[in-house]
């Protein structure tokens, strides 16, 4: 018997394979600015997060001339599995789980 889930997947399949992907976090950014467009006069500010979101971040920000910041923070892994992330830290001491 299979899954919803597979079910789902099994009936999704065709418009799974049309998704575009990008050939780096460069060119996902700079996508992404294309799509954020519309807030341009917004006054809004990018933040992104270290480990692939920085780059993503920063081409969103040059792209709409948006100014950026990083925010640093520390993953809580899963005592079973320390990959799969269960929160985080923040550098101030918050945290979100």
């Amino acid at each position: 018997m299979l899954s919803k889930f597979a079910i789902l997947f099994f009936l999704n399949y065709n418009r799974l394979k049309s998704y575009t992907l990008f050939r780096n976090r460069s060119e996902a950014g700079k996508n992404l600015a294309e799509l954020l467009r519309k807030y341009k006069d917004k006054d809004p500010i990018v933040l992104a997060l270290p480990r692939g979101g920085v780059v993503i971040g920063y081409e969103v920000a040059k792209a709409l001339n948006f100014p950026m910041d990083v925010i640093i923070s520390k993953k809580i892994g899963s005592p079973h599995n320390p990959e799969y992330g269960i929160g985080a830290v923040s550098e101030k001491n918050s945290f979100f789980i």
